[in-house]
């Protein structure tokens, strides 16, 4: 098993504007990834239900590659120690130290910096506001 990267509160909030892009970027593929599903669809009905149809088939290859390249983006965020917990809220959990213990400094979209923290085992909705230096 893996040890999680550990997170002052500093780094993590000097990190936000890359995390922000790549949550940016992820939003951006799955809209396309929506949209080209729909075309994928409708051309699969105007061919008569047959995948071999060269337009079903460009379309699919397309819809494949922007799925990769969604995971793609999620696995660098796995990668640089940080987890994506919803998309649509852009939630982000990051391990950190407070109190003693392991915990996930968690951030949202729409927050400014981390400011709120929540165990291991919790989540969003367990989680409280920072009240002191997050070491």
């Amino acid at each position: 098993m893996n040890t999680p990267k550990i997170f002052t509160l500093e780094e993590v909030n000097q990190i936000l504007p890359q995390v922000r892009a790549l949550i940016t970027r992820l939003h951006s593929f799955r809209d396309a990834i929506i949209a080209k599903e729909a075309e994928v669809d409708a051309l699969e009905l105007v061919a008569g239900g047959r995948a071999d149809s060269p337009l079903v088939a460009e379309a699919m290859k397309i819809y494949q590659d922007l799925v990769n390249r969604f995971y793609d983006e999620v696995e660098r965020m796995t990668e640089a120690g940080y987890h994506l917990k919803d998309l649509d809220l852009g939630l982000v959990d990051f391990h950190g130290v407070y109190d003693q213990r392991i915990v996930c400094l968690c951030w949202k979209w729409d927050e400014e910096k981390v400011s709120h923290w929540h165990s291991l085992e919790s989540g969003f909705a367990s989680r409280q506001p920072i009240q002191t230096e997050v070491k």
